[in-house]
């Protein structure tokens, strides 16, 4: 059931009590025509579906039902006082991580005192990707970053690899993974290439941290996803 159809079968219950119909936990109607169930309940006095379904549109733009679930979106979140402080890597940018995701990391390490946290890589273009995936070749092996990456992953690995054969330096293999990265579309390849506005995406240094298991128990409650790769807690979170 979307956000519209959701609040305008909620006006049901004043419109005409006996015409109520709670939706069930799959957001689905006894009838299955959750379009019609809304409008006829909001408009009973036409049995016309054309009719029905226009007053439905009308309805929804009146009381700006899809813009609800957004409404939050433009109001500044302030950062809150706390004894954490959290520091940025050379690599990581701190304008992409939004107050929202601050404030969730000073809250987590006050709760598991971790009052210094530090976060070594955020958002990524292309480059930036094949960059770290080529260091992080360099530094953790080629093992680990078969482990690390998801079909996408492994076909630029596989660059860096036929790159590597033919003999070219650092920068060209570098160019030679960004190029793939580009051909698959970054964000199939790494999360770290997602609009910021759409998803915070930052790693945490493991060593970094006084308390890391407990870090990593209490944010997983909290936010889209954790993985542990490249010594760090890699981080979503979903705006």
């Amino acid at each position: 059931m979307s956000v519209t159809e959701a609040t305008l079968t909620g006006m049901a219950d004043w419109y005409k009590d006996d015409m109520f119909v709670q939706a069930d936990k799959t957001g689905t109607m006894p009838d299955n025509d959750v379009v019609d169930l809304v409008t006829n309940i909001i408009n009973k006095y036409t049995t016309s579906k054309t009719e029905r379904r226009s007053h439905y549109q009308i309805t929804k733009v009146t009381f700006l039902v899809d813009s609800c679930k957004n409404i939050n979106k433009d109001i500044p979140v302030k950062p809150i006082s706390s004894k954490v402080i959290i520091k940025f890597g050379k690599n990581a940018e701190q304008k992409v991580v939004n107050e929202k995701s601050l404030n969730l990391l000073k809250e987590i390490g006050e709760l598991t005192k971790n009052y210094s946290i530090t976060i070594i890589s955020t958002a990524r273009d292309p480059y930036n990707q094949a960059r770290v995936m080529y260091e992080n070749i360099i530094l953790n092996g080629m093992k680990e970053q078969r482990k690390t990456y998801a079909a996408s992953g492994q076909k630029v690995l596989d660059s860096y690899e036929f790159a590597k054969s033919k003999g070219k330096a650092k920068e060209g293999i570098i160019k030679e993974m960004e190029a793939k990265i580009k051909e698959l579309g970054s964000t199939t390849v790494s999360k770290h290439c997602v609009d910021p506005s759409i998803m915070n995406v930052f790693d945490v240094s493991i060593a970094g941290l006084s308390n890391p298991k407990d870090f990593k128990r209490e944010i997983t409650k909290k936010v889209t996803k954790v993985l542990v790769e490249n010594n760090c807690y890699h981080i979503e979170i979903k705006q």
